[in-house]
């Protein structure tokens, strides 16, 4: 409550100022209204015609309010400003892959607890993963609660909602060592050669690696600093990239020098002052992205498409030849799954523990934000090993009995 000079009340937004007038501030469906005056009686006159036009034309520019269109009103006022400019395209695309795409064109005074319910089902039916489904309703249901505090809506129909089903914990199939090796073998000829034995030997993450500038590796100490990630997004067809910081502090971290990857970093620095030379002007990495040390044959970031593009023809590469050696030699095919930089990510871990690597090196090496997550791969990795040594625990009822 606002008071006057002497103290006395005034009423909700009613303020006397030191100079004797009076204001009259509210904020109405996200409008603000600042109002002054030496006559109280006519300011309270003006701030209540006011709230009541503000009410009035919030209500009839909402009275058919469709949910994409909350939405969007709803984002720009509430989470836009809140956000880094790179989370922004990917909240929108948890919208419009899930509710949005489903009942964005429903009147939202009309969507009920079931239809919630439905998308959610429907959803399911897709083979969406339970998380980001449960992302998606976690994000509408605060822009239904807003819905609500504006008045659009008088209950939230996201609560006392039921998500049926759990996600199956998938794991990723990772190269065998004939399977890596063979895979090398095909990527020895590739533009992507040293990219991909970097993946191999690091276990950087797309993002990581994406990002990784000359500056980053420290030749006299050998390590190679994570200090930030790369990031590509599309905005109205326009491919914009910026760094990032990364997912959690246990992502920043050194990775010491493993394997041939100091051979593997000068032969890159060879090939892209050889191509920097050639192109001149041509090389289209400049700026802050001048020093990055992975970039396409025309000197581009390397981004997670033409990652991806390049492992699966390295893929398909060595499946050819594969098809027509098992022909020739008259025997089963033994062709490699599905590739991708994930894949070599993890690995990368699986080597790491089948030369013995303690894990909690491996989680630091990693970045990974929890122990839990590094054990689980080694426990999948190495299931079969560990089946193998808990046989010699022996019996314990035997081991107690006194020999003679």
């Amino acid at each position: 409550m606002g008071k006057n000079l002497k103290g006395r009340e005034l009423g909700k937004g009613l303020y006397q100022r030191k100079d004797g007038r009076y204001e009259a501030k509210a904020m109405i469906k996200g409008e603000r209204i600042d109002l002054y005056g030496w006559d109280l009686k006519q300011l309270r006159k003006r701030f209540v015609i006011e709230k009541a036009a503000i009410s009035d034309v919030f209500e009839n520019k909402h009275k058919n309010c469709t949910l994409d269109q909350w939405f969007q009103e709803w984002f720009e006022v509430y989470k836009r400003p809140y956000i880094k400019p790179s989370s922004v395209p990917v909240s929108e695309r948890k919208y419009k892959n899930s509710f949005g795409k489903l009942i964005g064109s429903r009147e939202i005074r009309n969507i009920k607890n079931v239809d919630i319910q439905l998308v959610l089902g429907e959803l399911q039916n897709e083979g969406k993963a339970a998380s980001a489904v449960k992302d998606a309703l976690g994000f509408l249901t605060q822009c239904m609660e807003m819905a609500k505090a504006n008045g659009l809506i008088e209950k939230n129909p996201c609560y006392e909602i039921k998500v049926a089903w759990k996600s199956k914990k998938s794991y990723l199939i990772p190269l065998s060592r004939d399977e890596q090796k063979r895979f090398l073998g095909k990527a020895e000829k590739t533009w992507y050669r040293e990219f991909v034995y970097t993946l191999f030997l690091t276990g950087l993450r797309m993002g990581e690696i994406s990002g990784l500038k000359w500056e980053d590796i420290d030749w006299k100490n050998k390590y190679i600093r994570v200090e930030q990630a790369l990031r590509f997004d599309y905005d109205k067809g326009n491919k914009q990239m910026t760094f990032n910081s990364l997912k959690t502090l246990n992502s920043y971290r050194s990775i010491p020098f493993m394997g041939e990857i100091e051979e593997i970093l000068k032969s890159q620095k060879r090939k892209q002052d050889i191509i920097r030379c050639e192109l001149g002007d041509r090389y289209r990495s400049k700026g802050v992205f001048s020093t990055l040390v992975f970039v396409t044959s025309m000197g581009s970031p390397v981004s997670r498409y033409s990652a991806e593009k390049a492992v699966k023809m390295i893929r398909d590469e060595v499946n050819r030849e594969e098809s027509i050696l098992a022909a020739m030699e008259r025997r089963k095919e033994s062709m490699l799954g599905n590739v991708t930089p994930q894949i070599i990510r993890h690995t990368f871990a699986t080597r790491c523990f089948e030369h013995g690597i303690d894990p909690k090196v491996v989680q630091q090496i990693m970045g990974h934000a929890h122990y839990s997550t590094t054990i689980d791969i080694y426990t999948h990795v190495m299931g079969d090993k560990i089946q193998e040594e808990s046989r010699k625990f022996g019996n314990v009822g035997s081991d107690c009995v006194n020999k003679p």
